[in-house]
């Protein structure tokens, strides 16, 4: 079970190892930068990115779904401006912050009830970048 803590509160929110982690392979770590000298050389600048990265965690219909209470407490964690938090996914640790640029979260129950209850279950995606 992987997990989602912001330290200085010391709240965290459960997270199913069964989230879906599509940009997974897809962030390269080299950045290249082309440009032309004034005389039409070409100059090529190539460094490694230290952070950045994108992770996205996607729920589905089948898995991974998020309690009513939990994403209360994730949308909350994303309200905190500057928060740094760690996420814990299959076994790895990162140290993340909500992609607000990207959506940061998009929620839809996994039924629609005619009352609200705190654990009504909600497929999410959660958008973060490595920091």
């Amino acid at each position: 079970m992987g997990s989602l803590t912001y330290t200085p509160t010391t709240t965290t929110v459960p997270l199913s190892d069964d989230f879906a982690f599509p940009d997974q392979y897809t962030w390269p770590k080299l950045q290249t930068q082309k440009t032309y000298s004034v005389t039409g050389a070409l100059i090529v600048q190539t460094g490694q990115k230290q952070t950045g990265r994108s992770i996205t965690l996607e729920g589905s219909e089948q898995h991974a779904w998020v309690t009513r209470a939990n994403l209360a407490t994730l949308r909350t964690l994303a309200a905190t401006p500057g928060a740094v938090m760690t996420l814990v996914h299959r076994g790895v640790t990162y140290s993340v912050m909500f992609d607000h640029d990207a959506g940061a979260i998009d929620a839809a129950p996994v039924a629609d009830f005619d009352t609200e209850e705190p654990n009504d279950f909600f497929v999410v995606t959660l958008r973060f970048f490595e920091v």
